[in-house]
């Protein structure tokens, strides 16, 4: 039995009856020799004490990112969620192209996910919104992946949370406020679904370098706030991996060296993100050293959650793309972090006319197979 099924009865008859009837199908499937797929749903499996961060980490290999889909945000507050889904030129993402990802390889697909234009006056979060993004976190986990699903744009560049310090305590409240939500509402899911408290965070100046460093005290003090609030919801939530971002989830010596991890009453089940989109190989390698350094010794698990390198349209660069993804997997795998490319689809008449990072044609196919064979193969070896 599959998640979708398991959510609609949790949904419609509250969560302990939803357990025992998902439990009744589950034993009838099993006897009429039902499905057979590799998913490990949430009704299947109430069990996650055994999976660290490492586990995880490990189990994912090379990850997709669905990027500008439910990520997507025009501060109006209007329009249903395929509006949103398809405000930045995609279509609503489908299963058949989360399954295609699943049939190439990949072992996870982060969920951007922007929550902002979703949320009342009153702070709580629009049930159609939340139910479309558990179709979607459905489509990933159902299809045999780990799924990441973050808050994406509610910071960044002018967001409704940041990292000055002046607005700690509201922008605690805020990040507590709709963690707990979305917590709450995917606690029964197993340990295939990872959290990701907020990502990119900028001050109220957008610097995404040198901001005052009481910045990073500040998103020191938001991780605590999203640990916090993930934990108190219990569940499968009380141990559950979640992940972490520095400022602006960058990479150089300053933002990382003044990052602290959360405490966790949870053991070994937190993971860092952070994003690179570096082409130098020299670079690279400074970057994985400070990976290993400050991360991969002590015993926590690291994800490059985005990085890509863009074609050029009508000049192909396929060739230096597959080269750079090579390079990017070989030298991060060395120091013990996983790559997530950053996909931002787009409707193109060809693999030509594709002008940014978009690997998977949403209609069906791939513009780049080859990059994602590259990919998924060095991560592999």
């Amino acid at each position: 039995m599959n998640n979708r099924i398991f959510q609609s009865f949790r949904k419609n008859t509250g969560k302990f009856v939803g357990l025992v009837l998902a439990a009744a199908l589950l034993a009838g499937c099993g006897a009429q020799g039902g499905n057979s797929s590799s998913a490990v749903s949430s009704a299947e499996s109430g069990d996650t004490s055994s999976m660290t961060a490492e586990n995880v980490q490990e189990g994912m290999k090379a990850g997709w990112n669905l990027g500008n889909d439910l990520d997507c945000i025009d501060n109006q507050k209007s329009g249903d969620a395929a509006h949103y889904e398809s405000l930045w030129g995609n279509k609503p993402v489908t299963l058949s192209s989360i399954e295609a990802l699943k049939d190439e390889g990949f072992g996870a697909v982060r969920v951007p996910v922007t929550w902002a234009d979703h949320i009342g006056d009153d702070g709580t979060i629009d049930e159609a919104w939340l139910e479309r993004v558990r179709e979607v976190v459905d489509y990933v986990i159902d299809s045999g992946m780990y799924c990441i699903l973050d808050a994406h744009h509610d910071t960044g560049e002018n967001a409704r949370i940041n990292a000055d310090s002046a607005s700690l305590d509201e922008n605690k409240e805020k990040l507590t406020s709709l963690w707990t939500q979305i917590a709450d509402e995917f606690r029964d899911y197993d340990s295939h679904l990872v959290f990701e408290g907020f990502n990119e965070i900028l001050d109220s100046g957008n610097h995404w370098t040198d901001p005052d460093n009481s910045c990073y005290d500040t998103v020191n003090e938001l991780n605590q706030a999203f640990v916090d609030a993930v934990r108190k919801t219990g569940g499968n939530n009380a141990e559950r991996v979640l992940l972490c971002d520095a400022y602006a989830s960058g990479f150089n010596a300053d933002i990382l060296g003044n990052f602290e991890l959360p405490d966790d009453s949870a053991k070994d089940r937190l993971m860092v993100d952070i994003h690179y989109y570096g082409t130098d190989t020299s670079e690279m390698k400074s970057v994985a050293k400070r990976i290993d350094k400050l991360f991969t010794k002590k015993g926590v698990p690291v994800i490059i959650g985005e990085c890509g390198m863009k074609n050029t349209a009508g000049s192909s660069n396929t060739d230096e793309r597959v080269t750079y993804i090579k390079s990017l997997v070989d030298t991060m795998k060395e120091a013990g972090a996983v790559c997530f490319w950053w996909d931002d689809g787009g409707s193109f008449s060809s693999s030509d006319a594709v002008n940014n990072y978009a690997l998977l044609n949403r209609d069906g196919g791939w513009y780049f197979k080859e990059i994602a064979d590259a990919m998924v193969t060095e991560a592999g070896k």
